[in-house]
């Protein structure tokens, strides 16, 4: 199952761009054929950085609830197979990456990647 448990407040959901959409039933796949949970911890739901794509509806921060250690790597490569185009997984990536998984829809990375040099 996918729980909506904010860490600073209250996780907001009043709308959803189609690529947290996406990202949502792929986490909700994952946990069913696993009987794992994974829990968001964040959405647009409080001050993030100036150019956090939180604050665009278009980034959320997620962690698998489970004592196996592989379970996080598990769903985080299942993600990297199965999202399209455009998305930045952020998991072991740095200090800050350590404890959950960042999901982000950057439109930048394909328009960078369609420019002819």
């Amino acid at each position: 199952m996918v729980v909506f448990r904010g860490v600073r407040e209250p996780i907001k959901v009043a709308w959803l761009a189609e690529p947290m959409v996406e990202t949502l039933n792929l986490l909700g796949v994952w946990s069913a054929r696993k009987g794992i949970d994974v829990t968001i911890h964040s959405m647009n739901d409080h001050t993030h950085k100036k150019d956090s794509l939180h604050g665009r509806d278009l980034a959320l921060d997620f962690k698998v609830d489970h004592q196996d250690p592989d379970a996080m790597d598990d769903c985080v490569n299942y993600l990297k197979q199965n999202l399209s185009l455009g998305f930045d997984i952020l998991w072991k990536t740095d200090a800050a990456h350590m404890n959950h998984c960042h999901v982000e829809f950057d439109v930048k990375q394909r328009r960078g990647a369609w420019q002819s040099t």
